[in-house]
């Protein structure tokens, strides 16, 4: 009830300064910049840490141990950023109460309430899913390396006009990935030129799917 009391509150201030509601609010700005930054303290804390974690496992030579700990240092970002976001609006509190979102209120206490347990899990789940795409990121250059000699050992002993098309569009594909790669790429250059000779190719590997010998 209190905290219903306190929203209603910060919600009768907001419209004072009549901030509009689609706009993030001032607190989420500051939120933001403020977790951006932090980010270097969690890597690095997560980096030392389990530095001389897995120094402790591999001393005792405990698989159990090796597997509970990989387990803790993953999911560690996710009370650090609560705790952090906790303690943020604590001052935003104190300090701007007229700029905090209805939905967070006036936090008070020191251990952090549901709603930043709730941004800590959020972040880190944003964490690691930028984390899965930087990692499997393909590497287009060396796919299209690989389909051009597939199609180049194909031609070889290509004889019917079937093989034919199977060449032709293993060269199509090859180009499609070679002009995938991006200008910021260090193969970029050597991809421009691939383009060209893999055309070429390919406009062998057609005439041939045509019966034209």
């Amino acid at each position: 009830m209190k905290q219903q009391n306190n929203q209603e509150v910060t919600k009768q201030e907001l419209q004072k300064f009549y901030w509009p509601l689609w706009f993030p609010y001032p607190s989420s700005w500051l939120k933001a910049f403020i977790l951006t930054l932090f980010l270097r303290v969690i890597i690095f804390v997560i980096k030392n840490t389990g530095k001389v974690g897995y120094d402790i496992v591999y001393f005792v030579h405990s698989p159990e141990l090796f597997f509970i700990f990989t387990i803790l240092l993953i999911l560690s970002p996710i009370p650090i950023i609560s705790l952090t976001h906790h303690c943020l609006h604590l001052l935003i509190s104190r300090f701007a109460s007229e700029t905090q979102a209805p939905e967070i209120g006036r936090t008070q206490g020191l251990l952090p309430g549901i709603m930043s347990w709730w941004e800590g899990l959020y972040a880190w789940l944003i964490i690691a899913i930028s984390t899965l795409i930087v990692l499997i990121k393909t590497d287009t250059f060396r796919e299209a390396v690989s389909k051009a000699i597939n199609a180049a050992n194909l031609t070889q002993s290509a004889k019917s006009l079937d093989e034919w098309k199977t060449v032709v569009s293993q060269w199509e594909a090859a180009i499609a990935l070679m002009k995938a790669v991006p200008s910021s790429s260090p193969n970029y250059v050597v991809a421009q030129q691939k383009t060209k000779e893999y055309q070429r190719n390919l406009n062998y590997a057609q005439k041939n799917s045509l019966g034209n010998k």
